[in-house]
C-alpha cells in the first residue's frame, strides 16, 4: 500500500486516477496508523479486500466490520485467544492462511461457519479441528507443522482422511508434519479417490516405526490417478523387515503407478523414482547399503508399472556395482561408466 501512496505523488493526474479506482486500495496490512487504515477502507469502497494482519486489537476493531468483503486473509496469531476474533461470516473469502499458535479442539467455528467460496487453506505452525467449516470442498490444502518448535503438533490420520473425503476436487495437497493414528495396522477398506489432484507433497519426520507406518498408511488410503507431481519424504529410523507385512509396499505402488511424473524420496533408504511427461521416462534409483533398502527397491521395481513404458536407459546409482546383486540381476546391469556419468542426487 505504501507504493500506491507514492504513486499518487507523481502528479495530479496519477492522484486522480488512483483515488477513483477502488482496487488500488484493497491490499490491507497491519503496519500503519489507524487513520491510514480508515482511509484505505474508505477508498476501497465495496471492492473485495486482501488482508494481511497480526492479531492486533485496534487493527481488528477497524477491519472486522468489513469481513463480508474479505477475499483473502493472511493471519498471524500472537496469543492463544487470537482466533476468537475470526468469528464473523466471510462469504467472499477464497484463500485463508493461518500462522501461529496451535488451536484447541474446542475452537468455535471460524467465521460462524460461513465461508461458501473458500477454496484454499494453508496452515503454518497451527492446526484447526478437522470438523471445522474451513476444510470443506477445497482445491488447495497446505498443512505445515514441521518447523522446529511445532513437532509436538500431531496430524491425526483419521480426521485428516475425513477432510480429504469432504474435498473430492482437491488439486494441490501439501502435508509436512508428524502423523498419528489411533487405528491398527489393518488396511483401509475404501481408498479415497482424488482424481483432480495434480500436486502431492508429503514430508513426515518419523521418530519411530509406528509413526513411520502411519505415514505410509496415508499413501495406502488415497488414489491419485491424474497427479503429475508427487514428492514423498519420510525420515525415520531404518526398521527391520519384520516391522512390515510382506505385501505392505503393494498399495503404495498402486498409489504411484498411474502418475505421469513422480518425484519420490524416502530417507534414509534414499529411493528416488522419476518420470516426466512428454519425454521417454527413466528410472533413477539411489540406495544406502541396508537390507531394508534392498528389499524395498526390489519390490518397487518388480511391481511398478508407469503410465508410459520405461526407456531402455534405466540407471542405477549405488555406492558400488556389487552393493545389490539382486537388483543388478533384475535390471540390465549398467556399466561402471554409466553409473559414474549420473549426477548425484
Amino acid at each position: 500500500m505504501r507504493r500506491v501512496e507514492e504513486l499518487r505523488l507523481v502528479d495530479t493526474y496519477w492522484e486522480k486516477c488512483i483515488d477513483q479506482c477502488p482496487l488500488f486500495w484493497t491490499h490491507i496490512t497491519s503496519q500503519a496508523s489507524s487513520a491510514r487504515y480508515t482511509r484505505w477502507l474508505k477508498q476501497s469502497q465495496n471492492a473485495p479486500l486482501h488482508v494481511e494482519c497480526r492479531s492486533d486489537k485496534k487493527f481488528m476493531e477497524l477491519l472486522l466490520p468489513h469481513t463480508a468483503r474479505w477475499q483473502s486473509l493472511v493471519f498471524f496469531a500472537s496469543s492463544p485467544d487470537a482466533w476468537s476474533s475470526l468469528t464473523r461470516p466471510a462469504p467472499q473469502l477464497r484463500e485463508l492462511d493461518l500462522h501461529g499458535l496451535p488451536t484447541s479442539n474446542e475452537l468455535l467455528e471460524l467465521f460462524q461457519g460461513t465461508t461458501p467460496r473458500l477454496k484454499a487453506v494453508r496452515l503454518y505452525g497451527t492446526l484447526a479441528p478437522w470438523h471445522c467449516n474451513i476444510f470443506r470442498d477445497l482445491r488447495e490444502l497446505v498443512i505445515d507443522v514441521s518447523l522446529r518448535g511445532h513437532l509436538d503438533l500431531r496430524i491425526q490420520l483419521e480426521g485428516f482422511l475425513q477432510v480429504l473425503k469432504s474435498s473430492p476436487f482437491l488439486e494441490v495437497l501439501v502435508i509436512k508434519g508428524v502423523l498419528d493414528s489411533r487405528i491398527d495396522r489393518s488396511p483401509i477398506p475404501e481408498p479415497i479417490a482424488l482424481s483432480s489432484l495434480r500436486s502431492f507433497t508429503f514430508h513426515s519426520p518419523g521418530h519411530d516405526v509406528d509413526r513411520s507406518f502411519t505415514a505410509y498408511s496415508l499413501l495406502a488410503a488415497i488414489r491419485i490417478p491424474n497427479c503429475t507431481f508427487v514428492s514423498i519424504k519420510c525420515d525415520s529410523p531404518t526398521p527391520s523387515l519384520s516391522d512390515y507385512p510382506r505385501d505392505f509396499w503393494t498399495p503404495i505402488v498402486e498409489v504411484l503407478q498411474p502418475t505421469n511424473a513422480i518425484d519420490m524420496i524416502l530417507s534414509p533408504t534414499r529411493l528416488y523414482i522419476a518420470t516426466r511427461p512428454g519425454v521417454s521416462p527413466y528410472l533413477n534409483v539411489e540406495f544406502t547399503s541396508t537390507p531394508f533398502a534392498e528389499r524395498m527397491a526390489i519390490d518397487l521395481l518388480k511391481e511398478a508399472e508407469f503410465s508410459q513404458p520405461l526407456s531402455t536407459e534405466v540407471y542405477l546409482t549405488v555406492e558400488s556395482l556389487d552393493a545389490f546383486p539382486p537388483v543388478l540381476e533384475f535390471l540390465a546391469k549398467p556399466t561402471e561408466s554409466d553409473v559414474e556419468r549420473l549426477p548425484r542426487l
